[in-house]
């Protein structure tokens, strides 16, 4: 599809279906200078376009739809000499359906996700439904690599309610995780969110549990669900390993009960810990947008950025019982040790 001469927009959906389809051209910078494809009332793609461009023809001419490749069968077509809001693209994808049946089942299905304002509700919908771990970053600016720390206040909701709250901006960092992760920045980055350095109004550490039986922890880690990056490798397949694998040690037995369950606060693991989570970006600038994975967030604005998991990280060594010499626990004579990478000359202390 070509919105323009030069610009081209592929946007793919199944043939020999009927599909809503509108092209939303936001004209101002105030909104980014969006062209956006909306596909059964759900924003499918989005271009920005260069500063000055225009989208009036200099030769008045039809209109081209279809190709020789396909054939198209247009049920109905409306333009508008204006963008429209999220709103109001809302309202005639509802509109347009064919009988009053499939008009309540799409306003049914969208008044989830707006409110009478236009006003993304999702994060809020999630939040209630008490089933899932909700993670909200506000910053100014996405990091683009592992060594690129940005702050951040973040707010982490449990059951409904925030059980984390990191509003100490100047101590809250989140980073790209991994190498190989930062190739997908215009998917979604898997983040670190590092707040060591936060203390509560008694002045002790801020720490978290991904679970009741899981130790405190003030570095966590959220694997997105991107390219091999999923909820089967991340947390399923490794817990499986935890739970299943039969050398325990010395460490790991302490933390057990006698059927085999962690104590509360205790679990000494064999691989990370993680829970199904949302994240969504927002964006604290007055005047400046920035992308995060494949939205632009304008000013103020708050957008879904990832489905994953939240997890403990490799570098919360007490999470593993890999303890300092002076810090191993009254008991333990064989503390674990961290795996090591061998090959050619190395040896295996």
């Amino acid at each position: 599809m070509y919105l323009s001469s030069a610009t081209p927009n592929f946007i793919k959906y199944a043939e020999e279906t009927r599909i809503d389809l509108s092209i939303n051209v936001d004209a101002s910078d105030e909104f980014g200078r969006l062209v956006t494809v909306w596909l059964a009332g759900v924003p499918a793609s989005t271009q920005q376009y260069s500063a000055g461009y225009l989208y009036d023809q200099v030769t008045s001419s039809y209109a081209t739809i279809g190709s020789d490749e396909c054939d198209i069968y247009i049920y109905g077509i409306r333009t508008y000499n204006t963008a429209l809001n999220f709103l109001q693209m809302n309202q005639n994808f509802i509109a347009d359906g064919s009988d009053i049946n499939e008009k309540l089942t799409r306003y049914e299905r969208n008044s989830n996700l707006y409110d009478q304002n236009g006003t993304k509700i999702l994060e809020q919908n999630l939040i209630d439904k008490k089933d899932l771990t909700v993670i909200h970053i506000k910053t100014y600016e996405m990091p683009r690599n592992k060594k690129d720390k940005k702050n951040a206040q973040i707010t982490i909701y449990d059951n409904g309610e925030p059980s984390l709250e990191l509003d100490d901006y100047s101590n809250t960092q989140f980073v790209v995780q991994g190498t190989s992760s930062a190739a997908y920045e215009r998917s979604a980055f898997n983040l670190d969110i590092d707040f060591k350095k936060c203390v509560d109004g008694n002045g002790e550490p801020i720490k978290y549990q991904i679970s009741e039986s899981s130790i405190p922890v003030n570095y966590l880690n959220i694997k997105v669900n991107v390219a091999s990056s999923e909820h089967a490798n991340n947390v399923c397949a490794v817990d499986w390993y935890n739970k299943y694998q039969p050398f325990i040690t010395e460490v790991k037995a302490a933390s057990l009960n006698s059927d085999g369950t962690y104590k509360k606060g205790s679990a000494i693991r064999d691989s990370i810990e993680g829970k199904p989570c949302a994240v969504f970006i927002e964006n604290l600038n007055e005047n400046t947008g920035f992308w995060a994975g494949s939205q632009y967030v304008l000013p103020g604005a708050t957008v879904f950025y990832a489905a994953g998991d939240l997890c403990n990280s490799k570098k919360n060594t007490e999470v593993f019982g890999q303890y300092a010499k002076d810090k191993i626990p009254e008991g333990i004579t064989h503390p674990t040790k961290a795996c090591i990478e061998v090959g050619g000359n190395d040896t295996i202390p």
